[in-house]
């Protein structure tokens, strides 16, 4: 994901707990609440990386505690201490909040890192720690995986979804 995609939403204070909770200032003019189901943008090596919101543990005007998936102890909470974090503009739903709800994302057309046209989404399978995307390509239902390895943006009003699909992936019977 680019910078100029995404606006900084602020930075990661601090861990929280021994499960991977981590506390995130932020910017006060930014409006929404974050929800399980939405990502972050974590700036990590000046790239953008993409983080799926597993729980939302308290929430005020200056900053958030929540649990992102993948991040699983306190060590793997601490690395991210002091890293940018960003949301994706022209992400926000109607209501403000920023959101990746997974029916949502039924019918948006999937592309992949190059901007060829795979598909459209036709569902969601939910696996912990490995959705899925199902996609109508060619004649056949393929299933992509869809986490924040492969997501690399989601374009809410032109209902677009592109991510990195793993070489000879769309080759598999």
């Amino acid at each position: 994901m680019k910078p100029e995609k995404c606006i900084k939403a602020g930075s990661v204070l601090k861990t929280h707990g021994k499960n991977g909770e981590i506390i995130l200032g932020r910017d006060t003019k930014l409006s929404g609440d974050l929800s399980p189901e939405d990502f972050i943008f974590i700036e990590i090596d000046q790239a953008l990386v993409p983080f799926f919101i597993e729980d939302v543990i308290s929430e005020s005007s200056g900053s958030v505690i929540l649990k992102i998936e993948d991040i699983d102890n306190a060590e793997e909470a601490r690395y991210l201490i002091k890293k940018d974090w960003y949301v994706q503009e022209g992400q926000k739903n109607k209501s403000g909040n920023h959101n990746a709800d997974n029916i949502s994302l039924k019918g948006f057309k999937l592309i992949n890192q190059d901007n060829e046209e795979i598909g459209k989404v036709i569902d969601i399978i939910n696996i912990p720690s490995n959705n899925l995307l199902q996609v109508r390509y060619e004649d056949k239902t393929i299933e992509v995986p869809f986490n924040e390895n492969t997501l690399i943006s989601i374009d809410e009003g032109k209902e677009i979804i592109k991510i990195h699909i793993p070489e000879g992936l769309l080759d598999l019977e």
